[in-house]
């Protein structure tokens, strides 16, 4: 997921949701959080992943996805990034999906799903912006400790 990178319509490539959509009151708080996160990854360990069984998702159970076998780090690190938003007043979308109730998962994208069983390393967070017109864009990628990832050019 280059930066820069449009998603049309929502529709982003299969990954593990980190964290639910945060608004920032401003510009300077979203480059604080920047900082923040890409000081903290570049000393957190790589994540191994693994899907446990497929389910529903969402307000009225219609979105396929993934949940993926409990994991400490994953938690660890869902409970670091959502303690330093509120700290600086982040204003979540919704509360349902976040803290106590996150339930790591990846969301099933037309035929391409994360089948049970399935493992993966990430080796990065990225940060992405919702559009006003269900665009999703890439505004940051994050890697963990002693990964290098090329960054492409806006």
């Amino acid at each position: 997921m280059p930066i820069g990178t449009v998603y049309r319509g929502g529709e982003m490539p299969l990954h593990c949701t980190l964290m639910r959509w945060f608004g920032f009151a401003s510009d300077d708080v979203l480059l604080g959080f920047t900082d923040w996160l890409r000081s903290h990854m570049s000393g957190f360990e790589s994540i191994l992943i693994e899907s446990e069984k497929s389910t529903q998702f969402g307000v009225y159970r219609n979105i396929p996805v993934h949940t993926l076998v409990h994991n400490d780090q994953l938690s660890l690190l869902h409970t670091q990034i959502f303690r330093y938003l509120v700290q600086v007043g982040a204003e979540p979308s919704d509360m349902l999906w976040i803290g106590a109730g996150y339930r790591p998962h990846v969301t099933t994208v037309g035929d391409r799903e994360f089948r049970m069983g399935m493992q993966h390393v990430i080796d990065r967070v990225v940060l992405v912006e919702q559009g006003v017109t269900s665009d999703n864009q890439v505004i940051d990628v994050f890697p963990c400790k002693n990964v290098r990832i090329a960054k492409r050019a806006v």
